[in-house]
């Protein structure tokens, strides 16, 4: 219980105003740009993936225990039921009833989902300070020349924001990407893309393309469902289709960035046109 109790006490911090401004001010306290390994972003960001990789990591590992796959797929269908249901958080709930949890509020499912939403808050609040604002759903879609932010507030953060996605990407990425590939809930999976979006057009205005690119793979991984036989009808479900939304939103901000990275999106159109 005490995982679950840090873990909600992180979403309590990454759940504040300006929480942009409050990402810097802890990365830049530390030690300048972060030269230090033991900066607490960084920090935050690898216990974060780890908390996601011990829940529903073994959906990815051909080498797994088959009780532990068993276990990861049952995390994973839960976390979406979770996530649409009403809840009372440990937090609050311990300083009620005493120094130990009411029984049945600590899971691995809840302490999943609030990793899950601190992960979205942390790489939201990063795209915020390159000034990336994720376009409407009512928004036509432009090509873009260059991918589109708030240049002042760019140009203000650039080398903080730099620093800190140069750093926190493999962390931050594996955590979201693990969670599109193996959780199938829509409710869960429509802020996760929305953060993931904004993650992956701060790399793209800062032109960090290793993170961008490897911001791309899943989304056109997941967009179509695995390997059917030639010719075979291929039945698109709710969450192909929310990546598949996403993808293309994300092509459209980044089309004039995506060098070498446009085979692999093009490749996945031509598999959802045919």
């Amino acid at each position: 219980w005490q995982r679950q109790l840090a873990l909600e006490c992180l979403q309590e911090w990454c759940s504040q105003e300006c929480f942009g401004d409050k990402i810097k001010a802890l990365y830049v306290s530390w030690s300048g740009v972060g030269q230090d390994d033991r900066n607490p972003l960084v920090s935050l960001s690898l216990s974060l993936e780890r908390v996601v990789q011990r829940s529903v990591g073994a959906l990815l590992q051909a080498s797994a225990p088959p009780a532990a796959i068993q276990q990861a797929r049952a995390t994973a269908e839960a976390v979406g039921a979770f996530a649409s249901s009403p809840r009372i958080r440990l937090l609050d709930a311990v300083g009620h009833s005493g120094h130990e949890p009411p029984p049945g509020m600590v899971t691995d499912v809840a302490s999943l989902y609030v990793a899950i939403d601190c992960v979205c808050r942390l790489v939201g609040g990063i795209a915020d300070l390159c000034g990336v604002t994720p376009p409407r759903e009512d928004e036509p879609l432009t090509m873009s020349c260059n991918p589109r932010c708030d240049v002042e507030t760019m140009l203000l953060n650039v080398e903080v924001t730099r620093s800190i996605i140069d750093r926190t990407w493999h962390y931050s990425l594996a955590s979201l990407q693990t969670v599109i590939v193996t959780i199938s809930s829509p409710y869960l999976l429509a802020p996760v893309l929305r953060s993931y979006a904004s993650f992956a057009q701060a790399c793209g205005a800062l032109q960090l393309l290793g993170a961008r690119d490897k911001a791309l793979a899943p989304l056109c991984k997941s967009a179509v469902p695995g390997s059917t036989a030639e010719g075979a009808t291929v039945m698109l479900k709710p969450y192909n289709i929310l990546i598949s939304k996403v993808l293309l939103r994300l092509v459209f901000e980044l089309g004039g960035v995506l060098g070498e990275a446009w085979l692999l999106v093009l490749e996945v159109l031509q598999r959802l046109d045919t």
